[in-house]
């Protein structure tokens, strides 16, 4: 927090102080991915692989 309050001084006004963004885009997220191995036991194949959304 020291850093945002540093860059942006207003964030210490005792006001509440509400900030909105006009249009965002996710591109994806991290995702355990599971596969079967030879004997048909569920296994990870992947930790916190990025898996896009589109």
């Amino acid at each position: 927090m020291s850093e945002a309050l540093a860059a942006r001084p207003y964030l210490r006004r005792k006001v509440p102080l509400v900030r909105t963004v006009g249009d965002y885009s996710p591109v994806g997220v991290p995702a355990d991915l599971y596969g079967e191995d030879d004997g048909g036991q569920v296994v990870e194949t992947g930790h916190q692989i990025p898996v896009g959304l589109k």
